[in-house]
């Protein structure tokens, strides 16, 4: 095995590299950043702010070109390392979270624009770096939030084993030896020319494949004799050949709104039908679903956002139990379609669990509590529950702004056909504040709270609360000068910092509600050079009593 890991700062990549070392226990590997350290004799911050990146970047060469004459490595490269440099004898894959691009605040990493705010720079160099690594990239692991340990999925993911996993179609995009290593593949005439679709399925005849017509250019229908294709004709390049309706064939609809999508595919009752609309509210994925169950052997439903993240990604996931049709996440990056994890986690029982919120793409949940992520904003709530619960949901973490409208609990179980709720937020309450020392009990500020001010109200009552947006006191006393700072405010353009209203604070630690990697109550700590403490821990502790209520109901 020659394996390097490759993503951007702060995805994971050197815990991903000890799990491996789980999972390969035969191969060597290297992290590279602690190499250049032995090496040098020097921590990568100091080699960074005393000699600069390009001496830097120079030691990182050097030790990855010594390291790569073995023959057998795994190498988890930082962020800034040049994909370019990785030889094509080298399998490269390119770790990524779906929190990527929000960026990401460290305590203590070395700074490479410093004209910018830390994470501006971190936005930025996601922007510079993403193409590279795809471009570069043999595969992409979509890991999610929070894997710490061993993990059974993860380990079929990056043997190879998930490859040969249901009937999923994964478009080729590079035509290379991971993609074709997947049993159902998808090849689209917008993608490869006729004739080189005609290669692919001479060269591997024992796949099965499906062959979609996308191509104003290449729209040429053509038949090759193998009873393992299916021919997919969009109609966005008119009807469909006279002799196309004979092969085995499915006729699919991109463009169109979605009702004005089920109108046309009327026209064509005898085929396999695709409906793939942009659509933008519950009703319509109702409507969609409802179409699909009224010929579930023939007819499949793939939803797409209009834009920005996926609100549709655990339905694609749902929808390979009850539909003929399926994708799972290539390079293509269709935020819609999932990915192998999700896939894997979700193919085994009808029923399922569900993390629900907005914003919801961060959750450590999905990992943590095997849950899908679903978003679902407040005013959807009551609408959205009831065609959740008839898709087989049975137990649902909720997480803000959803509490109150749920009955002030952060969670849900399904019991004798009836919702019921409760909350463990008060155990991770009493986790993070057991971390306070008992001689700055006495001095604590809130800032923010949102809908957990009661619970937290009942775990500190000697806490001063105050409002993230306007930084007044949410009681009659404002205590000013707190030792302990417990950040519960989201990342919003209107929260304001307290340093902005009340400069005399000077806490020595910063508690924080949140955990993603983004979080203003890093920035917080930071700006007063104060110990931070993350919500992780928080997280976890409710996490355990949320599974022990679900186990305890279901």
């Amino acid at each position: 095995m020659k394996r390097v890991l490759m993503g951007h700062r702060g995805v994971g990549k050197s815990s991903l590299l000890q799990r491996h070392e789980q999972y390969f226990p035969g191969i060597p590997s290297f992290d590279l950043d602690l190499e250049i350290e032995k090496e040098i004799g020097r921590k990568v911050s100091d080699i960074f702010t005393q000699d600069g990146e390009t001496v830097f970047r120079r030691h990182e060469l050097n030790i990855f070109q010594k390291i790569i004459t073995g023959d057998h490595f795994i190498i988890a490269v930082g962020g800034g390392f040049v994909p370019t440099q990785i030889s094509p004898d080298i399998e490269a894959i390119f770790v990524s979270r779906r929190t990527d691009e929000d960026g990401r605040l460290f305590l203590n990493r070395p700074r490479i624009h410093q004209d910018l705010s830390e994470l501006d720079e971190s936005i930025k160099l996601y922007q510079d770096r993403h193409q590279n690594f795809l471009k570069r990239a043999d595969f992409i692991y979509q890991m999610p939030e929070g894997i710490k340990e061993f993990n059974q999925i993860e380990f079929e993911i990056l043997s190879g084993a998930s490859k040969g996993r249901g009937e999923i179609y994964l478009t080729v995009q590079k035509n290379n030896d991971f993609e074709m290593q997947h049993n159902f593949l998808e090849l689209r005439t917008d993608i490869f020319s006729s004739e080189e679709i005609k290669e692919i399925v001479l060269r591997y005849p024992e796949k099965s494949y499906l062959i979609s017509f996308r191509s104003n250019i290449n729209a040429e229908a053509f038949y090759l004799g193998s009873d393992k294709i299916i021919y997919d004709w969009g109609l966005e390049l008119g009807n469909p050949p006279k002799d196309f309706l004979s092969f085995n064939n499915l006729i699919s609809i991109h463009d169109e709104s979605i009702f004005d999508g089920m109108e046309k595919l009327k026209l064509f009752p005898q085929t396999l039908l695709k409906l793939c609309p942009v659509i933008d509210s519950w009703e319509e994925l109702f409507a969609g679903y409802r179409w699909q169950q009224e010929s579930p052997t023939s007819r499949s439903f793939l939803p797409r956002t209009a834009q920005g993240r996926s609100k549709y990604r655990w339905f694609r996931t749902l929808a390979t139990k009850f539909q003929k049709i399926n994708f799972v996440q290539g390079f293509t990056e269709i935020e819609d379609q999932p990915s192998w994890f999700e896939l894997l986690q979700h193919q085994a029982s009808r029923e399922f669990g569900a993390v629900l919120g907005d914003p919801i793409h961060h959750s450590r949940s999905v990992a943590e509590q095997s849950v899908l992520a679903i978003p679902l904003m407040e005013k959807d709530f009551k609408t959205a529950l009831p065609f959740l619960t008839e898709l087989g949901l049975n137990h649902a973490a909720v997480t803000s702004p959803l509490k109150k409208i749920a009955g002030d609990v952060n969670s849900l179980v399904l019991k004798k056909g009836h919702w019921v709720g409760t909350s463990t937020d008060h155990y991770g309450f009493k986790k993070l504040f057991d971390q306070i020392p008992s001689k700055l009990q006495d001095r604590i500020a809130v800032w923010g709270g949102g809908g957990v001010i009661s619970a937290l109200k009942k775990e500190i009552p000697q806490a001063e609360f105050f409002s993230a947006r306007t930084g007044r006191a949410k009681n009659l006393s404002a205590m000013m000068l707190p030792q302990i700072l417990i950040w519960a405010a989201p990342r919003n353009s209107e929260i304001k910092f307290p340093q902005e209203i009340y400069p005399q604070w000077n806490p020595e630690i910063v508690l924080d509600l949140n955990y993603t990697d983004n979080s203003m109550g890093i920035e917080c700590a930071k700006k007063y050079k104060c110990s931070y403490v993350s919500g992780l821990q928080m997280f976890l502790e409710q996490a355990k009593y949320q599974r022990k209520f679900w186990k305890d109901n279901l």
